[in-house]
């Protein structure tokens, strides 16, 4: 074998090993979204919690349904079913903790990745805000290791998703307010 191939063979290999030592130096990724919304802190909650609303604000939404436990309860398990990209993702979610109208904290798990995420809703009977806080991590090295890349992604269609449920939130009070 010549030197060029050799060259070419370790630098392959040493692009590839750094690509995967990512994946251990940096098995978790985390990220914050957050907004603020022109509603009164327990509308907000209540539409959140609402799975006949999450059509209007989750994307690719196709169904949220209890699979162990009461919902909203510790320990409790539901599946949330997405159609992204013409794909199906199913989405087991398992409730760490609930507190009306304030917190909500569940980890979610599917092939891909595994994740623990935290909404807090602070405010008052005018105004609150949302902050939503993730961490997740690939299910394998390979995984790992792309989230570290494709982190700045995870982040915007995060932030993307609850802007959706600010719009959601503010806009049925808008509709509930002239019906009313």
């Amino acid at each position: 074998m010549n030197a060029a191939v050799k060259y070419t063979l370790a630098g392959i290999a040493a692009v590839i090993l750094g690509f995967v030592s990512l994946g251990i130096i940096h098995p978790e990724i985390e990220y914050e979204s957050r907004v603020q919304i022109s509603a009164p802190v327990t509308k907000a909650f209540d539409i959140f919690i609402d799975t006949s609303m999450m059509k209007h604000w989750m994307p690719g939404f196709v169904s949220f349904k209890p699979l162990e436990g009461k919902m909203l309860t510790k320990g409790s398990k539901q599946l949330l079913v997405l159609n992204l990209n013409n794909e199906q993702i199913e989405i087991t979610e398992t409730v760490e903790d609930y507190s009306y109208p304030k917190f909500y904290k569940f980890h979610a798990q599917n092939t891909l990745l595994n994740s623990t995420n935290t909404i807090i809703f602070e405010g008052d009977s005018i105004h609150c805000s949302l902050t939503v806080k993730t961490k997740a991590s690939g299910n394998n090295f390979m995984l790992r290791s792309m989230f570290v890349f494709t982190e700045p992604i995870f982040k915007q269609q995060q932030d993307s998703t609850y802007t959706l449920l600010k719009r959601t939130i503010e806009s049925h009070l808008d509709n509930h307010n002239i019906n009313q």
